[in-house]
């Protein structure tokens, strides 16, 4: 049994309470626990896209029984990558080898709508491949309003895997907190807006660091 009252005084006093009853009558406990001050609605309107935003809160859900916590059940199933043939093993090394790959890389971004931009392009794209590497790339697009931030990152996130992007329009400074260690592993963490990153700035650092 999953309760989210508010994330104050009140609210968890209410858990605590609801949490003995139906304890008593036989059921598991936990308490989803978003950032303080808020409550379930607030943190899926501000820590966008909902769907996301509320699985990691479930997921990070506290046992609120007696005794040896125990594991939250999830249905998530995390599906295999597909095996590659062998003639798609031989066309992606070959890829890899090809002389002009970044030049043909460029042309990709071109055919996207991305003209004009090589070189952030390129430096983009780069970023989120190191996605798979220990110490992956960061990068921050900056430019005047209306310059094209957004249509380059779109234009970078179409290369990778809906798998391997975490994307948000903006974030609160302890929703980073409330993710498993490995939610993000190997993944591109993708925030529209510099003022959507602003309360996470701390959050994010520590990401980067560790």
């Amino acid at each position: 049994m999953l309760i989210a009252y508010d994330r104050d005084a009140a609210g968890d006093s209410a858990a605590a309470a609801l949490a003995e009853k139906l304890t008593g009558a036989g059921f598991d406990c936990y308490r989803v626990q978003v950032p303080k001050g808020m409550d379930v609605n607030e943190y899926a309107l501000q820590v966008t896209p909902a769907s996301k935003s509320l699985g990691v809160a479930l997921r990070s859900a506290v046992w609120l029984g007696k005794g040896q916590p125990k594991p939250l059940a999830t249905t998530v199933a995390v599906k295999a990558p597909p095996a590659l043939s062998e003639a798609e093993t031989a066309a992606a090394l070959a890829l890899l080898k090809d002389p002009d790959l970044l030049a043909r890389i460029v042309a990709d971004f071109a055919a996207c709508g991305m003209v004009g931009e090589a070189t952030n392009s390129l430096v983009g794209y780069l970023a989120a491949v190191s996605r798979k590497l220990e110490s992956p790339l960061a990068v921050i697009i900056q430019s005047t309003s209306a310059a094209g931030k957004s249509s380059l990152m779109e234009a970078m996130l179409r290369f990778v895997p809906a798998t391997d992007k975490v994307q948000y329009s903006a974030m609160t400074g302890q929703s980073l907190f409330y993710m498993g260690e490995t939610d993000l592993q190997h993944k591109v963490l993708a925030i529209a807006e510099e003022e959507g990153a602003a309360q996470a700035a701390y959050a994010l650092k520590l990401l980067q660091s560790e």
